[in-house]
Order: C-alpha cells, then sequence, then structure tokens
C-alpha cells in the first residue's frame, strides 16, 4: 500500500533538543544566585564553588560572574570520555583561559584565537563558526569538538592551567559530552534558547 500523498517528516525544536541531550554527560547552567553549580545532566557532578564566585544576569538567566584571581568551579570526580565541551562566555578581554579538563589539557584564548591545549585534533567553533573569533565584553558561543576521548579528571570552569577567566568575566551554559557532535549540531546549539516559562495566547 502507496503511502499518502501530502505526507512529510517534520523536525522541530523537540527533536533539537532531544539530539542536544544525547551523550550529554555534564550541564551546568549556572543559574545559581549563590553556592554551588548544579549539574542539569543527571549525573550528578555538581561543581563546587571556589573562592566564593558571584552570579549575575547571564545569556540565559543568570550566569557566573569572575573576579580574575580566585574565582572558579571545579570537580574532583572524574567525567570519562569527553569529546565535545560547549558554554558560553562573556570576558573582559579577548586573551583569557576558561575551562580544564586535566592537567596540559585546556581551552583558553589569545588575541581573539581560541586555542584547545591537550585536544587531539580538535575543530574550534564560535558562535558556530569553525576556527572564529572570541570577541571581549559580549557573549561569544564556544564548541571544541574532538574524536579521541579525554578523561577529565581535574574538570575546572572559569580556570585553565591554573590561569583563571579574567576580571569581570561571565560563564554560562557549559555542556560536556561524551561524543563529538557535528558541525550542524554545534550550530543548533548556538541558535538554542530555553524555551518560555509562560505563555499565554490571548486569543
Amino acid at each position: 500500500k502507496s503511502a499518502p500523498k501530502g505526507t512529510a517528516a517534520s523536525f522541530g525544536a523537540g527533536d533539537a533538543a532531544h539530539s542536544l541531550s544525547q551523550g550529554l554527560v555534564g550541564y551546568w547552567r549556572l543559574d545559581e544566585s549563590s553556592g554551588n553549580a548544579a549539574d542539569s545532566s543527571g549525573n550528578g557532578y555538581t561543581l563546587t564553588n571556589n573562592g566564593v564566585t558571584t552570579f549575575v544576569g547571564g545569556k540565559f538567566a543568570n550566569a557566573s560572574n569572575h573576579n580574575g584571581t580566585t574565582q572558579y568551579f571545579s570537580t574532583a570526580t572524574t567525567i570519562s570520555g569527553v569529546q565535545t565541551v560547549a558554554f558560553w562566555v562573556n570576558p573582559a578581554s579577548t586573551t583569557d583561559n576558561y575551562i580544564n579538563l586535566v592537567s596540559g589539557t585546556y581551552i583558553n584564548s589569545s588575541s581573539g584565537v581560541v586555542s584547545a591545549t591537550g585536544f587531539t585534533s580538535p575543530s574550534i567553533y564560535v558562535n558556530g563558526v569553525l576556527n572564529g573569533s572570541i570577541t571581549a565584553s559580549v557573549w561569544n558561543h564556544v564548541a571544541v569538538t574532538t574524536n579521541t576521548a579525554i578523561s577529565a579528571s581535574a574538570f575546572e570552569a572559569g580556570r585553565a592551567n591554573g590561569s583563571y577567566l579574567g576580571n569581570t568575566g561571565k560563564l554560562d551554559e557549559a555542556r560536556i559530552y561524551n561524543r563529538a557532535l557535528s558541525p550542524a549540531e554545534v550550530s543548533t546549539l548556538y541558535n538554542w534558547a530555553p524555551g518560555p516559562v509562560g505563555w499565554w495566547k490571548m486569543d
């Protein structure tokens, strides 16, 4: 029996959200107002707040706000199989420090160029663009993928290789996946936004 005419597959926001949840092993919204950062992936990787990192308005809801000298988040629990790291950052400078995974493996930038030191053949995206550049004092989406899994035994957000995210720098929506997101998925993640908390049709 032939298929009915006029039918087609439709992929909407729900499908995109489902794709972006696949392989998600750590997800920190950083929407707190104080204290530690909860893991929304369901895997329980709560990040310890070091140096009394504060929170301010972020890309979505709240974000962490750093002082450049003592403030960052960390977990003592090893996060295995990391192949994608993604986050929003609003740095005070185009030369700054973002994420640490393990000794010698970290993400930072110099004069706007993002580096993923210790990653094997990384693909680095800024605002969905491969090899894009960081801009200071605005929100930038950074995603780094690799086909070689990393065991993140010293995961830190807001510090990389012992150096801190600069004064007034902000982080939001940090994610870790145990698979390498495709370029299309990175673009989808860059364009992603949380759903509304209320909806009134006013019909």
